[in-house]
């Protein structure tokens, strides 16, 4: 009587269950692990470890994504002839190609589920069972940081054509390739911004009634992924990276004064005699007191005035008080109006370049297209910044 009540309440293995549980592993082990699945799924029943299920092979990987499952027809498993839902294998590793590039360029787990809307432990999941369907580790993890080793460099390049080939293939069969759709967010430093940039967003959004846009200026790096930000305009040299950078123009760095100013005081000539001036310095720019000039000419600057922007430096030198080192696209309306002009240009360092980047690289949607066809057009064609 002991023993019955055990058998059938699970405390005792039923070795004719077991026996009826080998016998559909080895006939179809996807439907051999639902069934056994939702046989213990019931109230005050533990659950039975899934052993025997295969750790590699076709189907180890989707048993082992978060909310993923293998449905299977009736009459069994598609080495039967009844077959798999087709689609299960490639949507559950595309899936986990999405979460392994999104790892990748965050550098965090936690990171990367927030962006893909996950927990953190399905996230960390997932990338252990794409290790262990590859063979090999992909990150090395430590307390503070999640780097990608060798194999998981290699795996992220393709991985991003793969996912890149895919999104194109969707769009253009939706459509969103030939006309621009939704938000385009650009980014770019304040002036340059406000100056540049802005009046190029409004003619496009004036073209593209559909769209809508954001923009971004701040004077300090952004991350253009975690900031969703889908071109960035970017002064001076750029690291190596796998976006898409088009140069638009040069600038450069140059002292400027109100004729007013020179005629009081002269006008200097060499870099040398920018001691005897008065130096207007902006601290959100030039926080270094020594300024560079070619033919490594060092001059350590003695300011009478410190600004923590560049319009404050640059109204004051219009103004007559003194001598500022400014970004020549930035006084451009100024020097039209006769208000500055630019001295020791013979011994200015050699132009910073102008890049717009962005992350599409050649599958980049309608949208950033038309923007970026735009933007090339009208920074290359502006005379202050070529």
């Amino acid at each position: 009587m002991i023993l019955s009540l055990a058998l059938a309440n699970g405390f005792i293995p039923d070795p004719r269950r077991q026996s009826a549980a080998v016998h559909r592993m080895r006939e179809c082990p996807v439907s051999a692990v639902h069934h056994s699945s939702r046989r213990n799924d019931r109230p005050g029943r533990n659950p039975l470890p899934r052993a025997g299920f295969p750790t590699s092979g076709r189907h180890a990987i989707l048993s082992a994504w978060p909310g993923s499952s293998v449905r299977t027809r009736r009459g069994g498993c598609s080495g039967g002839g009844q077959g798999q839902r087709k689609g299960a294998t490639r949507m559950d590793r595309w899936q986990a190609m999405r979460i392994f590039v999104r790892v990748a360029e965050t550098e965090s787990f936690a990171e990367a589920a927030r962006h893909l809307h996950m927990s953190a432990p399905a996230v960390t999941r997932a990338i252990a069972a794409l290790e262990d369907v590859i063979g090999a580790r992909l990150f090395v993890r430590t307390t503070r940081s999640v780097k990608m080793t060798e194999a998981g460099t290699r795996y992220f390049d393709d991985c991003r054509r793969i996912l890149s080939d895919i999104t194109e293939a969707e769009a253009t069969a939706a459509g969103s390739y030939a006309t621009p759709s939704g938000r385009l967010a650009v980014t770019a430093s304040v002036l340059f911004g406000r100056m540049y940039v802005l009046p190029i967003m409004i003619e496009y959004l004036d073209s593209y009634p559909t769209m809508s846009g954001r923009t971004f200026f701040v004077d300090r790096p952004v991350n253009i992924v975690e900031e969703g930000i889908d071109v960035a305009v970017r002064i001076g040299h750029l690291p190596d990276s796998g976006f898409t950078a088009i140069k638009v123009g040069t600038i450069r760095r140059v002292i400027c004064g109100s004729p007013g100013y020179f005629e009081k005081h002269g006008v200097p000539t060499v870099p040398a005699d920018l001691k005897n001036h008065r130096i207007i310095a902006s601290t959100g720019a030039w926080a270094s007191p020594e300024w560079r000039f070619a033919g490594d000419q060092r001059v350590t600057i003695d300011s009478v005035l410190q600004c923590n922007t560049n319009d404050a430096a640059i109204a004051t030198a219009a103004a007559g008080w003194g001598l500022t080192r400014v970004l020549h696209y930035q006084i451009g309306p100024a020097l039209l109006n006769g208000d500055l002009r630019i001295v020791l240009a013979d011994h200015e360092e050699p132009p910073l370049p102008i890049h717009l980047l962005h992350p599409e690289g050649r599958h980049a949607p309608a949208k950033v297209r038309a923007f970026v066809d735009l933007a090339i057009s009208r920074l290359r064609g502006n005379p202050f910044l070529n």
